[in-house]
């Protein structure tokens, strides 16, 4: 009998621990497309798997920093949202919310998907029911961070801290950071899918407590110190992404990224990561993809010449 008994607990744990194994596998699926599971198209989604050789690289002071290296003669106009693009013309007209326009030959558009399947940027003439159908064919993910400074490393050397919660997509890790030269430390917490879209409609306070519970959970009350500052990310209700990346949803293809990127009148181009489908879903995708664009309007101009 105790034979028996002992090998069901061991029967049950290890179905315990592939099941956990599992949830964690699609939870770090899910993580990276911002997308529930059942809500991304597999196939497809192999092909957007596209990938560098190396590591990754984070900015140290953000992708701000590669803005201002890239675009030092540039004149950039902020605060200066746009609601309208005309390209029956001769000339485009861009006009702003404040009722500002502008004039061009060219526009490229590198809004996100998600402002595009907002409806919120007017075009005329309307977009072409093949652009409309692309763009509603590829998903807009979700993934959201809390970042948490503290004033001592108590989780010790470890680089991230993982857990698996019977809530899908409760903060499946947390990745530390630590700055060597002010000893600054931080973690961050990654959240993502349906369980980010909820948590988005709460204050920012209540969700830095809901990551500082789990971090309870996990070293115990009296370990985890209270933070010394905290940033929340909000990118689904942020007016000028409304989401994180896109994905590839079921029935979708890289035919749909092909025709997101394609031009209108050799006057209008698009770009972005989602426009890029082997690279979609990235940083690398949209920087290519505007580069594309780019040269597609310096080859027009040259013909014109």
């Amino acid at each position: 009998i105790s034979a028996c008994l002992v090998g069901s607990e061991m029967c049950i744990r290890d179905r315990y621990q592939r099941r956990v194994r599992g949830d964690f596998k699609i939870w770090t699926f899910e993580e990276y497309t911002g997308a529930d599971f059942y809500k991304v198209g597999l196939e497809n989604f192999i092909l957007g798997e596209a990938s560098f050789d190396g590591g990754n690289y984070m900015l140290k002071h953000g992708y701000t920093s590669l803005i201002n290296k890239m675009t030092p003669d540039l004149n950039i106009v902020y605060q200066c949202p746009v609601s309208s693009i005309s390209y029956s013309g001769s000339k485009l007209i861009v006009e702003s919310k404040d009722g500002r326009k502008f004039e061009g030959d060219s526009i490229v558009i590198s809004v996100s998907l998600g402002v595009l399947k907002s409806k919120s940027l007017n075009f005329d003439p309307e977009l072409p029911e093949w652009k409309i159908k692309a763009i509603d064919a590829l998903g807009m993910g979700l993934m959201n961070k809390v970042i948490l400074y503290f004033p001592t490393r108590f989780w010790g050397s470890v680089s991230r801290i993982c857990y698996v919660s019977k809530t899908k997509g409760e903060f499946p890790w947390f990745d530390a950071w630590i700055n060597k030269k002010n000893g600054t430390c931080a973690l961050l917490g990654w959240l993502a899918c349906d369980y980010a879209i909820e948590l988005e409609k709460l204050p920012d306070e209540e969700i830095i407590q809901k990551a500082l519970g789990i971090l309870k959970k996990i070293y115990g009350e009296s370990k985890v110190p209270t933070p010394t500052a905290a940033y929340v990310s909000k990118w689904g209700q942020n007016p000028f992404t409304l989401g994180s990346y896109s994905y590839f949803m079921p029935g979708s293809s890289l035919d749909d990224t092909v025709a997101l990127s394609e031009d209108l009148d050799k006057k209008v181009f698009f770009c972005g990561e989602a426009t890029c489908g082997e690279y979609i879903g990235t940083i690398h995708g949209a920087l290519m993809s505007g580069e594309r664009e780019a040269s597609k309007i310096l080859h027009l101009v040259s013909i014109k010449k």
